[in-house]
């Protein structure tokens, strides 16, 4: 396995990537596995491997004192990467889009985009926000 630990929290995105290859590992043919079912049998794989797991997160996103948008995480692990699940065939500009603005209104320094309807199934990081606090991340 290639290893992330050039980028922050690498060595968690390491143990979600692990967990992912695992996940479809035991479910044979995943095709019609709905994603929500595919969330819970990943956060039970990262729970085993001793992460902490947060499913469908809200956030409020705040201007000044009012709040201009509810954001729903499906998965944060460590309180730091935010991971998003798909099952289509091709990821679009607006999913990785989506998944940026969720690490921008939590403030989650790592994204990983995982889409086990892909032809690869090959985990992908998604893009920091523009507006990007760099660390220092207390990633174990």
């Amino acid at each position: 396995m290639t290893t992330n630990k050039q980028y922050p929290c690498g060595s968690i995105t390491d143990v979600i990537i692990g967990a992912y290859y695992d996940t479809l590992n035991s479910l044979g043919s995943i095709r019609g596995t709905p994603a929500s079912a595919f969330r819970k049998k990943l956060a039970v794989a990262l729970k085993k491997r001793g992460l902490r797991v947060q499913m469908d997160k809200s956030i409020e996103v705040r201007d000044g004192h009012q709040v201009i948008d509810i954001v729903k995480v499906e998965m944060v692990v460590e309180r730091l990467v935010v991971v998003c699940v798909k099952n289509v065939r091709n990821l679009s500009t607006v999913q990785f889009a989506e998944g940026t603005y969720k690490m921008g209104a939590g403030g989650y320094p790592v994204g990983l985009m995982l889409n086990y309807g892909a032809e690869d199934r090959k985990p992908q990081r998604l893009t920091p926000p523009r507006k990007y606090y760099k660390g220092p991340w207390k990633c174990s």
